[in-house]
């Protein structure tokens, strides 16, 4: 574990184009945050499943380091991966400890 910690860390820049970059963040989190949890609750309001709001919760929860470690398997841009992830990260957590002191 300290060391996927350390490869996010590691991989963690200053984006070049903050608008680029923050659109990024945007279409992530739009499906992290809604599509994502959308797709969980519909089948699970269908079939009555007691508890949904557990499960929509992780659906909503970012993808960790699993998606860095994918992406720099790959070859993809994994410092772009890592900058999301922690900005979702950041995002997910104000939101979560928000609306449980509420």
């Amino acid at each position: 574990m300290g060391v996927a910690i350390f490869y996010i860390g590691s991989n963690l820049v200053k984006p070049k184009n903050i608008s680029s970059f923050f659109n990024e963040c945007l279409y992530v989190a739009i499906f992290r945050f809604l599509v994502s949890p959308l797709l969980i609750l519909i089948p699970l309001l269908f079939f009555g499943v007691e508890d949904y709001l557990i499960l929509v919760l992780e659906a909503m929860m970012p993808p960790a380091i699993g998606s860095t470690i994918i992406a720099g398997y790959y070859g993809l841009n994994e410092k772009l991966c890592a900058n999301i992830t922690t900005v979702l990260t950041i995002v997910f957590l104000f939101i979560f400890f928000t609306l449980l002191f509420i």
